[in-house]
């Protein structure tokens, strides 16, 4: 019998402006694995990700999907949110093109000198690698300060991980909260909209003529916006805070002080946070592999997170809809992509010799 290292080529069509989940995507994926007994699946390969299969160390077929669809979902609300962003950037543009500059929106996120357009970038996964990589290495209260600034945990449970390991956990958390960052400038950019319709109203004096574009602004920002007002201001729940009404829900249904990663993966399938109901769309319980309760349960922190983003950004999409009208007048209109996604399955195949 031979090995023989093989490279399966699959593809996937996802149309933004429908919803998807993470469990959606696994199964997806996992759907074209080859289910011969000849095969053993050593990872997935995405191109446009910047990820590659392994070529050393433990292979978890679970544990790698789970941390492609992660990536993959993160993407898919880039692909969605940057058009959002850019469709108000130029909804203000076009504004103050006639009512005179409104108010700067500061572009600048908090940490490591990122602005906005970084967030949409599809180098930031390597840019963050080299910071965070550097900060480990030279300066980890730096470190530690950079994640308490946006609510992320430095560890959640042992110091048994690899530092490269630790730092990829890292830089994924940091992925996943910078999207409350962004939140936090559409709060400021929608209420700079806001100021320039009332100013355009103003001028061109609608009277019985239409409605003022900024009543029509305001009703949909009532009846839409109101319930995640809130998340304006923080950006949504960061991944600490979710760890910690997590863990204070299983404390409370077991009556226990103290409660593993184990004890919370198998009581989590009824946790509900405010606003967002149950905040994952993975089915459980959480299929390990051979992966550790630990690194599972940091794995779904991040997901977790995401959710909660996306969750607002399905919102923000369907306050855009609300205001076509204005937009029109504009002649500006929301765009959203149909992607196909090409990957790779990467596996090792056991040819008899004949």
């Amino acid at each position: 019998m031979t090995l023989t290292v093989v490279e399966l080529p699959a593809t996937t069509t996802i149309d933004i402006n429908n919803l998807f989940t993470t469990q959606g995507l696994f199964d997806t994926i996992y759907g074209t694995l080859p289910t011969n007994d000849a095969y053993t699946i050593t990872g997935i390969s995405i191109p446009l990700l910047g990820m590659s299969c392994k070529t050393d160390g433990v292979i978890n077929t679970y544990m790698d999907i789970k941390q492609v669809v992660s990536r993959l979902y993160n993407y898919l609300m880039k692909s969605y949110l940057e058009p959002v962003w850019k469709l108000l950037e130029a909804l203000l543009k076009a504004l103050e093109a006639i009512v005179g500059n409104l108010f700067s929106i500061d572009l600048t996120l908090p940490v490591l000198n990122l602005k906005i357009s970084d967030i949409f970038s599809d180098g930031l996964y390597n840019r963050l690698i080299t910071s965070i990589t550097n900060l480990y290495n030279n300066s980890l209260e730096e470190l530690k300060s950079l994640l308490r600034l946006l609510g992320i945990p430095f560890k959640v449970f042992s110091d048994t991980d690899s530092p490269e390991t630790t730092i990829s956990s890292i830089v994924m958390n940091i992925m996943t909260s910078l999207w409350g960052e962004l939140i936090k400038k559409i709060a400021d950019i929608l209420q700079a909209i806001k100021t320039g319709l009332t100013a355009y109203d103003v001028l061109t004096n609608p009277g019985t003529t239409y409605r003022p574009l900024s009543q029509i602004w305001n009703d949909a920002v009532d009846a839409i916006l109101g319930k995640i007002s809130l998340f304006f201001i923080s950006g949504g729940p960061t991944i600490q805070e979710i760890f910690n009404a997590i863990v204070a829900f299983v404390k409370t249904a077991l009556d226990k002080t103290v409660v593993t990663a184990q004890e919370i993966l198998e009581y989590l399938t009824n946790f509900k946070l405010p606003i967002f109901g149950k905040p994952f769309d993975w089915d459980l319980p959480f299929h390990s592999g051979v992966e550790s309760p630990q690194k599972n349960l940091e794995q779904l922190l991040a997901d977790i997170k995401n959710y909660c983003t996306n969750y607002i950004g399905l919102i923000l999409k369907q306050f855009v809809s609300a205001i076509t009208a204005i937009l029109s007048i504009f002649g500006l209109n929301l765009t959203l992509p149909v992607l196909r996604i090409s990957y790779t399955v990467c596996a090792v195949r056991k040819d008899s010799l004949s």
